[in-house]
């Protein structure tokens, strides 16, 4: 559950300080003219971050492999999109 939002970080931070292993950073937008949707559209990207495991002095890092994002088109009608 989450805390307080004062006490949330923006992802440049929570990634500098190792505190998640995966993080998709998504924005989507809409164009409207005289009521109607014109245009849509989204971007985004994911983020990952090497995961150390171990005991002690002894450990090892596992470096992430990236995949590609999926990146679908913007579907609808001149009052709604997807």
């Amino acid at each position: 559950m989450l805390g307080d939002l004062d006490e949330l970080r923006g992802p440049d931070e929570l990634r500098a300080t190792g505190r998640f292993g995966l993080a998709n950073r998504l924005k989507a937008w809409i164009e409207v003219q005289d009521g109607r949707v014109v245009g849509a559209g989204q971007v985004g990207c994911g983020r990952i971050i090497v995961t150390k495991a171990g005991y002690g002095p002894a450990s090892i890092a596992f470096t992430p492999v990236a995949l590609p994002d999926l990146r679908p088109s913007a579907t609808g009608s001149t009052e709604s999109a997807t």
